[in-house]
């Protein structure tokens, strides 16, 4: 998991603090992304994982979180008793083309004349895997300021039981991290919610 702001960024906010309470405010960083995470159900840091798709027989596959770099393997299989075929790198394009750099790859095409055999993704549940470095190549700032701005709150209010945020972060005394998210940091939050469709 991401963490989506540094020790640094929180510091510069609070320049009276020296180092001891670096490893309390690291702590914080984690969790308040971690939240972040469960709060909008995306990720906006990077993650290098396999993840699997269900193609649906075209030449064409789109895929969530976008990569933001060519994968390091592409495998197809027509149904799940079948064992993994490679797809030749010279046969995938990064699509869109002609994308600036840094630009999300958000899908994913078999060429026109492919070396391999493989000319669609197979139309069934879980028949293609890609492996590569999924999410944001960098923290949106909004993300960013969300978690420093959380994170000095929780810091400041932190043994604060009298408050109206409850005691509730590990062992620690410090304030739960949703009664502590800033009126600008669930703003931002709200805007990046995914939304599941029933």
């Amino acid at each position: 998991m991401s963490e989506y702001a540094s020790l640094a960024d929180v510091k510069a906010r609070m320049s009276e603090l020296g180092t001891n309470d670096d490893a309390v405010i690291s702590t914080l960083i984690f969790g308040v992304s971690a939240h972040f995470d469960r709060m909008t159900g995306r990720s906006f840091g990077t993650e290098t994982v396999l993840r699997t798709f269900s193609g649906d027989g075209s030449n064409r596959i789109f895929i969530r979180p976008p990569l933001t770099a060519a994968p390091t393997l592409v495998r197809v299989r027509s149904n799940t008793a079948e064992a993994w075929r490679t797809v030749p790198t010279a046969d995938i394009r990064l699509m869109p083309e002609g994308r600036a750099t840094g630009e999300p790859i958000l899908w994913l095409e078999i060429g026109n004349t492919p070396t391999g055999s493989d000319y669609s993704f197979p139309a069934s549940d879980l028949t293609v895997e890609i492996t590569g470095t999924w999410g944001r190549s960098t923290v949106p700032d909004d993300i960013k300021e969300a978690c420093i701005e959380t994170v000095v709150n929780l810091y400041r209010a932190r043994g604060s039981a009298g408050s109206d945020m409850e005691v509730g972060v590990g062992g620690t005394y410090m304030p739960d991290i949703p009664k502590a998210i800033p009126a600008f940091a669930y703003t931002v939050l709200r805007s990046y919610k995914r939304l599941v469709m029933a």
